[in-house]
C-alpha cells in the first residue's frame, strides 16, 4: 500500500473514530444501548491504534498516540503525569529502538530525553544535551537510575531502579518535575514503565508507592529538623571540626541560636550535631555534650573521634 492509500485509509478511520466520543451518534450507527457504544468505542480505538502504527511503519509519518490511564486522576496535583500536566492526550508511543533515533546526532529525528518512561523534547537545551555537550549521554534513552546514582557509564544509564533508597526515589521525582516544568513532554517509551498501549506497568505503580513512602519519611525528617535544627559545620586540618549554632543554622529560622549537642537516633548507632535550647539539652536523654566543650557555648571544636 502506497503513502497516498495509507493516508486515505487513516483519514477514513479518523472520520469514523470521531464518533466514538459522541454518545448520540454511536447508537445511531450501531444500534441503541450502552453496550453497543462501549463495543464501538473499543473497536474504533483499536483500529485507530493499528492505523497510526501502520502509517508510521510504512511511511514514516508519526501520528501514534497514547491515552492517559485512570491512575493519575486519583493522585494529588504533584503526582500528575507529564501528559496531564501538559494537557496533552495525543503523544508519541516509542519503543526503545525508536527512542535511540532521537539522540541529536546528524540524521537523527530530534533530541529527546526519557525519565521514568516519560519522553521530553530537550531541543531548547541543545547547548546542554546536544552531541559533545555535558548531558548528551542522557539523550535517546531512559537512564532514570543515573539521575540519582551519578553513574553515567553504559551500565549505569539504565531504567532499572532496584536497590534505590526512598531518598533516591524522591530525588528522581524532583528530576521528573524539572523536565515537566522546563521542557516539552512528547510521549512515553514502551518498556519498564509503560506497556505497548501506553498503560502504566507494575514497576511504575511500585515507584509511586515508594514515592508516597518517601514523602512521609521526608515529612518526619522535616519535623525532626525543626525540633533539632542541624549545626553549622566546618573542618580545618590543624584544628579538626567546628560545630556552631545561629538563629538560622540548618536552614531553620528561629528566635534562638541554641547550643551544639550530639543527637542520637533512637534504635540506631547514628548521630549528628543538633542545635538545641539549653533546657532541652539537659532534659532530652538522646542528647549528649561533646567532650571538652563548654556546655553553654554556641560554638565548639571537636575531635573526629568524638563525632562518632
Amino acid at each position: 500500500m502506497g503513502t497516498g492509500t495509507a493516508i486515505s485509509v487513516f483519514v477514513i478511520i479518523i472520520s469514523v473514530g470521531v464518533h466514538q466520543y459522541n454518545p448520540f451518534l454511536i447508537p445511531t450507527l450501531l444500534g441503541k444501548g450502552l453496550g453497543y457504544t462501549r463495543v464501538a468505542h473499543r473497536l474504533f480505538t483499536d483500529a485507530f491504534d493499528k492505523a497510526t502504527n501502520y502509517l508510521y511503519t510504512n511511511t514514516g509519518i508519526d501520528l501514534r498516540y497514547e491515552r492517559e490511564d485512570e491512575f493519575y486522576s486519583k493522585q494529588k496535583p504533584e503526582f500528575q503525569s507529564p501528559a496531564k500536566m501538559h494537557k496533552s492526550y495525543a503523544k508519541l508511543l516509542l519503543t526503545k529502538q525508536e527512542l535511540k533515533q532521537y539522540d541529536g546526532t546528524e540524521g537523527s529525528k530530534g533530541l529527546y530525553v526519557a525519565i521514568l518512561g516519560s519522553v521530553f523534547d530537550v531541543s531548547a537545551g541543545k547547548d546542554h544535551y546536544g552531541p559533545g555537550c555535558s548531558y548528551h549521554f542522557f539523550t535517546g534513552i531512559d537512564g532514570s537510575r543515573a539521575f540519582v546514582s551519578g553513574d553515567f557509564s553504559e551500565t549505569g544509564l539504565t531504567d532499572d531502579l532496584s536497590g534505590l533508597s526512598n531518598k533516591d526515589i524522591k530525588g528522581l521525582w524532583k528530576w521528573v518535575e524539572f523536565y515537566k516544568n522546563d521542557y516539552k513532554y512528547v510521549g512515553k517509551v514502551i518498556g519498564k514503565f509503560y506497556d505497548s498501549k501506553g498503560r502504566k506497568t507494575r514497576d511504575l505503580e511500585d515507584f509511586y508507592s515508594r514515592l508516597k513512602e518517601a514523602e512521609k519519611e521526608e515529612a518526619l525528617e522535616d519535623n525532626e529538623k525543626k525540633k533539632y535544627p542541624p549545626c553549622n559545620v566546618e573542618w580545618k586540618k590543624d584544628k579538626g571540626t567546628r560545630v556552631w549554632c545561629t538563629p538560622n543554622s540548618g536552614g531553620i529560622s528561629r528566635h534562638w541560636a541554641g547550643v551544639p549537642r550530639k543527637l542520637h537516633e533512637p534504635g540506631t548507632k547514628n548521630s549528628r550535631c543538633a542545635c538545641v535550647e539549653p533546657k532541652t539539652a539537659v532534659e532530652d536523654p538522646n542528647l549528649n555534650e561533646y567532650p571538652g566543650c563548654n556546655p553553654g557555648s554556641d560554638s565548639c571544636w571537636i575531635k573526629d573521634s568524638d563525632k562518632k
